[in-house]
């Protein structure tokens, strides 16, 4: 025979609380896991639907224009630039040329400067 005592069987050993709070965290980062893994399905979800709509959706006018300019008959726009928010046309005619200068931000006119044509009286 042996000395060493035999296990009692009746007992049940009780987990430790190391062991414990290691299952817990399990669960929870399982539950936080699927519920992230839900809410990205649901967000390609949503994005597909907005993507779809875009498309099915008819095509609508364009915003009405910020400026509108009116050129006289005959009249074209010899150069166009872009300075201090401000767009600067320069229009020739047969009357001679003007420059047009048309606040970008607001769409106005805020400028005109007229001149005759070479050799005309003053």
């Amino acid at each position: 025979m042996s000395d060493m005592p035999l296990p009692n069987l009746d007992a049940a050993p009780r987990p430790a609380v190391g062991r414990r709070f290691a299952w817990a965290m399990v669960l929870i980062m399982t539950v936080l896991f699927l519920l992230a893994l839900v809410a990205v399905i649901w967000g390609f979800a949503r994005q597909a639907r907005i993507l779809i709509a875009k498309r099915a959706a008819p095509v609508t006018q364009a915003a009405p224009a910020a400026a509108v300019l009116t050129l006289a008959p005959g009249a074209r726009i010899l150069s166009v630039r872009t300075e201090a928010g401000k767009l600067v046309l320069e229009v020739g005619a047969a009357g001679g040329t003007e420059v047009e200068i048309i606040d970008l931000s607001t769409g106005r006119l805020t400028g005109q400067v007229r001149t005759a044509p070479a050799g005309a009286a003053p």
